[in-house]
């Protein structure tokens, strides 16, 4: 008779779950932006940007100088893809493939660099249920791609400070000025925080004076940036001379037309600067995050620089790089609002300011929970507090989704056309309005009007 051996239990390993657990919200962020993605007709801005980016080359650089606000590099990317095909999906997957790859470098690139998995993983998290992030997603326009490349450019800076390597840095640099005008102030807080911060631990001399090797070291520090400044430099050149020079002959940065609010319209005395920069700042907070988690997010990161101000951290300090780099964004921003040179609050220029967002809510939340669970050292508390944080997070994401979707539409021309069509007579002819004919018919998404355009 033989004696039944009981099952050994199945043990997961932790390392199985975490990669389970990321690329499950991998696929979900891919779901939200792919999601009915043709199904909206193309809207104005698409239409002009798809129509500015046909016909040849030399044309597509024309229409870009001309009718554009954009520089080069998104038109000649969706030229590229309309030699292939021309619909209403085809122009759109561009920046959904762009925002997906956003959150799978905040995912599976960063945590390599630094970023706690804790950490990089609510921040994902809050990239994955953005409405602005889902929204811009389905246009065809470059903000979502100014999105994936600020996380590389963030990647790229990390790469640097943990093994002083340079060519990501280098490359998203250079393509930052080509991309958008608001990834270059981008780039001046990057490279700020890039001279802040050593790349490198400071060596100490075999006598142990520390002193000469910090000096060299000091000086090996802002030096290697030179190539990296360079770049930088080198693309904001090359987008002034192919567009920038004449996008600027047309005013096109001094009419700011619908934007004027988003600009420091008074008088340069201290409390009206501090109502705006308050008023713009929490307004780009909000635009990125639920109100919620933005204000839960502030007080952590508060606290973080406070309990780092106070000497409590030993080793290694939780908040790293994002800690410094967050808020030179947000001064840089600010200033650049109160000059009149870029525009500050919730609005979809700022998209670009969204991965660095994300990340300083996710190390500072992350770090909070962290700071509870150690001194119990009680095993499953950390990942108890992991898990109620994940929760908590993205039942906020999903309550701003319910309440401010991404996807809603309030008139759609297709259905309107698709109406019309039943309601064909003999009699009907053509008739050529001159102005704007698309006037009574708004497509609205998040309470904003939008001018429809036929796609033919």
């Amino acid at each position: 008779m033989s004696i039944p051996v009981p099952a050994r239990p199945v043990r997961v390993s932790p390392e199985r779950l975490v990669l389970t657990a990321f690329v499950c919200l991998l696929v979900v962020a891919a779901g939200l932006r792919f999601y009915d993605l043709p199904g909206d007709s193309v809207w104005y801005d698409e239409a002009v940007a798809a129509n500015n980016s046909s016909g040849t080359l030399s044309e597509v650089v024309h229409n870009t100088r001309d009718h554009n606000s954009s520089p080069i590099l998104y038109p000649l990317a969706l030229w590229a893809v309309q030699k292939v095909d021309v619909s209403d999906f085809s122009i759109r997957v561009l920046p959904a493939t762009a925002s997906v790859l956003t959150v799978a470098v905040m995912l599976f690139l960063l945590p390599r660099l630094g970023v706690a998995r804790g950490a990089a993983f609510l921040a994902a998290l809050l990239a994955t249920l953005s409405v602005a992030a889902i929204e811009h997603a389905q246009d065809a326009r470059e903000y979502s791609i100014d999105a994936l490349l600020a996380a590389l450019m963030i990647a790229g800076l990390l790469w640097y400070l943990r093994d002083g390597r340079k060519a990501l840095l280098c490359a998203s640099l250079f393509l930052a000025p080509l991309l958008q005008y608001g990834l270059v102030l981008f780039g001046v807080a990057l490279m700020s925080a890039a001279t802040v911060l050593p790349p490198l631990p400071t060596p100490a001399t075999p006598e142990g004076d520390l002193r000469p090797s910090r000096i060299r070291h000091w000086f090996q520090r802002r030096i290697a940036l030179v190539w990296p400044a360079g770049y930088f430099l080198a693309g904001c050149a090359i987008s002034y001379a192919v567009t920038l020079r004449y996008q600027w002959q047309e005013g096109g940065f001094a009419s700011k037309s619908y934007l004027q609010k988003n600009y420091y319209q008074g008088k340069f005395e201290a409390h009206s600067i501090f109502e705006f920069s308050i008023d713009g700042t929490w307004g780009l907070l909000t635009y990125h995050l639920p109100w919620v988690v933005a204000t839960a997010a502030l007080v952590a990161f508060a606290l973080l620089l406070v309990a780092a101000f106070l000497g409590k951290f030993q080793g290694a300090f939780p908040g790293g790089a994002i800690a410094v780099l967050f808020p030179l964004c947000i001064a840089v921003s600010v200033g650049a609002a109160l000059l009149g040179i870029y525009p500050l609050g919730g609005i979809r220029q700022v998209i670009y300011l969204g991965p660095v967002i994300f990340l300083a809510a996710g190390v500072s939340i992350h770090w909070i929970a962290d700071s509870l669970a150690a001194p119990t050292h009680r095993v499953w508390l950390a990942p108890a507090l992991a898990v109620a944080v994940a929760g908590a997070t993205a039942l906020a994401g999903v309550g701003a989704m319910r309440q401010d979707s991404p996807y809603e539409t309030h008139e759609n021309i297709k259905s309107i056309l698709a109406a019309l069509e039943e309601r064909v007579r003999e009699e009907d002819m053509v008739c050529n309005i001159v102005g704007n004919p698309v006037n009574p018919v708004l497509p609205q998404r998040r309470g904003k009007p939008r001018q429809s355009l036929l796609w033919d």
